[in-house]
């Protein structure tokens, strides 16, 4: 099946094209391969259907359908072994915009020390850090959290375990008896 018609998935009676023997007649192979792959999508995989084996049993109909899902399987890792690799894409660098360049030279270069200063009538207050700075107060552990916030939820923690234990306590049900 597929070389006089160019339907290597043996696509019946597909829509648009024309068709012999029930079988759909398509003008090239590429062509083929988009409609069955359609097809695939909206009458099995948009449907849950996502294996070579759960696709099977609908799309052959008969009983012998897992031991044509094998033949697939294998067929496609024939197909991939004899296919050349891929040729690798090249990402462009990235650029840097020019008003962006002080800030990356800061980013990029650990030993670089800014001190930021007033622009254009913004009134700033004059303030050092390195890099070193940032990456101590990361590798130390420094919550996003405000010291406020971290006690705050500590109590609320103790708060909650304490009414728990007092529940507990209340229930008629000794310690012994539940264990």
């Amino acid at each position: 099946m597929g070389l006089t018609n160019s339907n290597p998935g043996g696509v019946r009676g597909s829509a648009g094209y024309p068709s012999a023997y029930s079988y759909t007649l398509y003008p090239s192979y590429s062509a083929a391969i988009a409609d069955w792959f359609h097809i695939l999508q909206i009458r099995y995989v948009d449907r849950g259907l996502s294996t070579v084996y759960a696709i099977s049993h609908p799309y052959v109909g008969t009983s012998n359908s897992p031991s044509w899902a094998g033949k697939v399987i294998a067929l496609m890792l024939q197909y991939r072994g004899e296919a050349p690799p891929p040729t690798p894409t090249v990402a462009p660098s990235p650029t840097i915009a020019p008003e962006m360049l002080p800030h990356h030279k800061v980013v990029t270069d650990p030993g670089v020390t800014r001190v930021s200063q007033p622009q254009k009538g913004i009134q700033r207050s004059s303030a050092t850090f390195t890099l070193s700075d940032r990456a101590h107060a990361a590798s130390t552990g420094a919550s996003a959290l405000s010291a406020t916030v971290e006690w705050l939820i500590v109590a609320l923690a103790l708060m909650l375990a304490i009414a728990v234990a007092l529940w507990a306590r209340s229930l008629s049900v000794g310690v012994g008896e539940v264990w």
